[in-house]
């Protein structure tokens, strides 16, 4: 069992329970900020479930995984912990708490680290594409073959440049998710949108969860297109308008 990474996630979905519980009360986000809350509560609690464990203080916490750590995972407990890790909120959750370390990563691979492709323009506007994800993943690779390096030459250990590489797997791993529009359907959303949604729900006579599945749909729709067009303008030289 990794019980350091286990640990990791466990105490990076208690924290954004608790920063999201501090959050219900905004204003004009409360939905959005409960929606969060509750996300990240499932995150952890399903963690414990399948591992088995009560849960409690961190220190408790660490000490339950330090005791259970001798025990191989079953193969269901490593396909359910396998099952949540896909998940896009999941994603959203390790990539975001992994970007804080940006800068510094950065500053040690000497390149930028960003999801941001080219702009597509179109009747509606310019819109920035993601990478796609062979491009993402080829990023990463030789981001851990600079860090590699860095460590052959002795300016960082090998300890250092496992941290870092664990570090950039979650947020590469989040940009490829970005890529997929997979993170479309979690951003953020203001009360008053809430309510447009539900009036419009009720003009078309369904469920305000079946208006915003029609909307997501679409911006997902609008958001390959901009993807298609990007890559095709990439590897083709052709005009970036949409």
């Amino acid at each position: 069992m990794d019980i350091n990474k286990i640990y990791s996630e466990l105490m990076i979905s208690h924290n954004k329970f608790l920063e999201y519980n501090g959050e219900i009360d905004n204003s004009n986000f409360k939905k959005y900020n409960l929606n969060q809350h509750e996300w990240y509560g499932w995150i952890g609690e399903s963690i414990l479930k399948i591992l088995g464990i009560p849960g409690g203080t961190k220190e408790e916490v660490q000490a339950q995984l330090t005791f259970f750590a001798s025990r191989p995972l079953t193969d269901e407990q490593k396909r359910q912990l396998s099952e949540i890790r896909k998940q896009p909120m999941y994603k959203k959750m390790m990539g975001e708490n992994a970007l804080q370390a940006k800068e510094k990563l950065e500053q040690i691979l000497g390149t930028k680290i960003t999801s941001a492709g080219i702009t597509v323009v179109s009747e509606n506007g310019a819109s920035v594409s993601v990478k796609d994800e062979e491009t993402l993943w080829q990023e990463l690779d030789n981001h851990t073959e600079k860090l590699s390096e860095l460590v052959s030459i002795g300016k960082i250990t090998q300890q250092q440049a496992q941290n870092y590489e664990n570090t950039l797997d979650s947020i590469y791993t989040y940009y490829v998710s970005q890529s997929k529009g997979e993170q479309i359907p979690l951003r953020r959303i203001s009360d008053n949108e809430y309510e447009k949604i539900q009036e419009e729900a009720m003009y078309k006579g369904i469920t305000p969860e079946e208006r915003l599945m029609e909307i997501n749909k679409n911006l997902i729709y609008e958001f390959q297109a901009v993807q298609e067009t990007a890559l095709s303008a990439q590897h083709s030289g052709k005009s970036l308008w949409l």
